[in-house]
């Protein structure tokens, strides 16, 4: 060979044996994609001033040499953040943007436009108009994925519109979350105009969300496969779900689903309030309620599983009906080891495993199956044990006694040997007087020294909770508050206003948790609305609120619900009460509409006095059954109390009168007319 035909030959570019298989890289680009879909790389927090200084002068300047559009671009996204919107400096780019999208023949341009509009939709955002105004003349630039979502969602550019329309058609899907990202939606979840389709989705199921199928279709919404929970928007998932269930029980299956979904969703209110702190009291309530259930399903089915003799069923019988009599105020498990894979095997009600705060671990006594059952009945807390273990008392002022919802105890340091006071249950007829007695007598001290629960160790940080929640270091209590209407700092405020949980302990409690009712109110109130008269004040907000360009779809919609005569949810309260409390309206212009959402029995000045209602009781009832209305079983015993003369009620006798008289006046049934 010469070497001519040598030096071609190697000028000659090699051919591989065969083309390399791209499996492999192509999986991985694809778990990228599905891991952060729709990513907009971002510039770093501390470089947003830099960058938006940056873009502004050369906007001012007009200078433009060697700047990359991804550097535009970057700015743009900062600038349309909610966080700059009020800024004089970053409404000239956001201002440029617009005139640049107007003109623009770019698609780079307007496609990362159209993920702004997406990212940062907000009904009460000009931005958000003029986007959406602008990028509805510029979609044939736009690429396949937007192409798609429009074609599917045609009022998806008309802010006012979009929300109800995506709403409207997951309504109709089998799979939201699967037809969502069929239609180009790769992040059904990201923030921006889903997180309203989400609530308009919400607010479209909430009238049926006490049927099991639409139950479980709002929670495969919500946990539409593994790893994927939708954790925002939690406010009007539970009202909606619990405004069902305000004034009767639901199923015990049915109560089992929505606890484990809501609790797997938004962790343990008890564990994690600062995650609830937004959802109304009453709401919180129903669930403290329903979690102390729960506490007491976990503990009574784990022991019943393993301990058959009649002695722990007939405990385990008196503590279900103390719970029934609506005694229990609170409740709490710690497990041993054995027991807690038998929960997590056996127990879990909801679309996923039993999450790691849902209760506590038993660590004493190793090899031995002792579990632990926490009650809070009162002023008293009671740690009762499966197997030979003692019930053992002590009064929640006791600095020794043993708090409520940590992470782990130790069934003899902490319990046995800190304990004032003890009884074995040989005799069950005698433990259960003695466990009644103890619930209303005074209960000495421990002379133990107190435990540390404050311990870093005892917190649920230390099991998988992404953050160190202080407020659980703390016994947290349900409250009973009224929200005010006149700003008054010495009322009672709900907790939305509150975000600190209120400890109770140092209160003197009445017994079985229960409320003296005031008689201090000296004059009566008059509590009927005239509807007409209110429905004339919402069309005149309505007008107002057009005239100052004050947006709000969630508040639009209630307007709607009162014009047409339709039930108004807590929700749709809330949105009229934010009005008032944030001063934008005035009860003085607004009379019936204030009147609407202030409390009946609750009053203004502490719960009203008895001597008003006892005597009308058979009357109110008789226009509840003239009306066809239905009195909860609750409703029937708090009317019973009242017309007894009983002056300590409990927290779920007022609440259910309450609702029975808010009933009454929402199906125009006057009650100024019994006085």
């Amino acid at each position: 060979m010469s070497l001519s035909e040598v030096l071609i030959r190697r000028s000659q570019p090699s051919m591989p044996s065969s083309v390399p298989n791209t499996n492999y890289v192509d999986a991985a680009i694809k778990r990228v994609f599905d891991r952060w879909p729709d990513i907009n790389p971002e510039a770093r927090e501390e470089d947003h001033e830099k960058i938006l200084g940056q873009l502004h002068d050369m906007i001012i300047k007009d200078s433009w040499q060697d700047i990359k559009t991804s550097f535009v671009i970057t700015g743009f996204n900062i600038a349309f953040l909610d966080r700059y919107k009020n800024r004089p400096d970053v409404r000239i780019i956001t201002d440029f943007a617009f005139n640049e999208l107007r003109a623009s023949t770019k698609p780079s341009i307007v496609n990362a436009l159209m993920r702004i509009y997406t990212s940062t939709f907000s009904l009460n955002s000009d931005n958000t108009e003029k986007l959406g105004e602008i990028l509805n003349s510029k979609t044939e630039l736009l690429g396949q994925k937007w192409k798609r979502i429009l074609s599917k969602f045609p009022d998806y550019l008309v802010p006012e519109q979009a929300p109800e329309a995506i709403a409207d058609a997951m309504v109709s899907m089998e799979n939201p979350w699967v037809s969502l990202k069929q239609a180009g939606m790769n992040d059904p979840f990201a923030s921006g105009i889903m997180d309203y389709a989400h609530e308009a989705y919400v607010t479209k199921l909430a009238p049926d969300l006490k049927k099991k199928e639409v139950i479980e279709q709002l929670f495969e919404w919500l946990i539409p496969e593994t790893g994927k929970i939708k954790t925002t928007g939690n406010v009007i998932v539970v009202e909606a779900l619990i405004d069902h269930w305000l004034n009767e029980t639901p199923p015990e299956p049915l109560r089992q689903y929505i606890t484990e979904n809501l609790i797997l969703l938004y962790d343990d209110p008890r564990i994690r309030p600062e995650r609830w702190k937004t959802v109304e009291q009453k709401h919180k309530d129903v669930i403290f309620s329903w979690l102390t259930k729960e506490d007491l399903r976990f503990f009574t089915s784990v022991v019943t599983a393993t301990q058959k003799e009649e002695m722990w069923i007939k405990r385990r019988d008196f503590w279900l009906k103390l719970y029934d009599d609506d005694l229990i105020d609170q409740a709490w498990v710690a497990f041993s080891p054995k027991a807690e894979r038998y929960a997590r095997q056996n127990l879990s009600s909801g679309k996923s495993d039993l999450g790691e705060t849902r209760f506590a671990r038993q660590t004493g006594r190793y090899g031995t199956e002792t579990s632990l059952l926490f009650l809070k009945i009162g002023n008293i807390i009671f740690v009762e044990g499966c197997h030979n273990f003692k019930t053992h008392v002590w009064n929640t002022s006791d600095r020794v006694a043993p708090r409520l919802f940590k992470s782990w105890y130790h069934c003899d340091s902490d319990i046995m040997r800190k304990s004032p006071v003890s009884k074995s249950h040989s005799h069950i007829p005698s433990w259960q007087s003695w466990v009644m007695e103890k619930i209303y007598a005074a209960v000495p001290n421990s002379t133990q020294n107190p435990v540390n629960w404050d311990h870093p160790s005892r917190s649920f940080s230390n099991r998988s909770l992404e953050n160190t929640n202080t407020s659980s270091e703390r016994q947290y209590e349900p409250i009973q508050s009224i929200r005010s209407f006149e700003n008054n700092p010495s009322s009672d405020v709900d907790e939305t206003y509150n975000p600190e949980p209120t400890v109770q302990g140092s209160q003197s409690p009445q017994p079985n948790q229960s409320e003296t009712i005031s008689n201090s109110r000296a004059t009566l109130e008059n509590f009927d609305i005239d509807t007409d008269l209110m429905v004339i004040e919402v069309n005149k907000l309505q007008t107002i609120l057009s005239e100052n360009d004050y947006r709000s779809f969630n508040l639009r919609s209630s307007i709607r619900k009162v014009q047409r005569g339709q039930i108004l949810y807590s929700s749709d309260k809330k949105e009229f009460e934010n009005l008032f409390t944030d001063r934008v309206i005035s009860a003085d212009d607004y009379p019936n509409l204030s009147k609407f959402l202030q409390p009946i029995f609750k009053g203004t000045s502490g719960h009203s006095s008895l001597t008003w209602w006892r005597p009308i009781v058979d009357d109110l009832a008789n226009a509840a059954n003239q009306k066809g209305l239905l009195i909860s079983p609750n409703a029937r015993t708090a009317l019973r109390r009242i017309k007894e003369g009983q002056q300590n009620l409990s927290r779920s006798d007022i609440n259910s009168f309450e609702h029975f008289l808010q009933n009454l006046r929402a199906n125009n049934v006057s009650i100024d007319q019994f006085f």
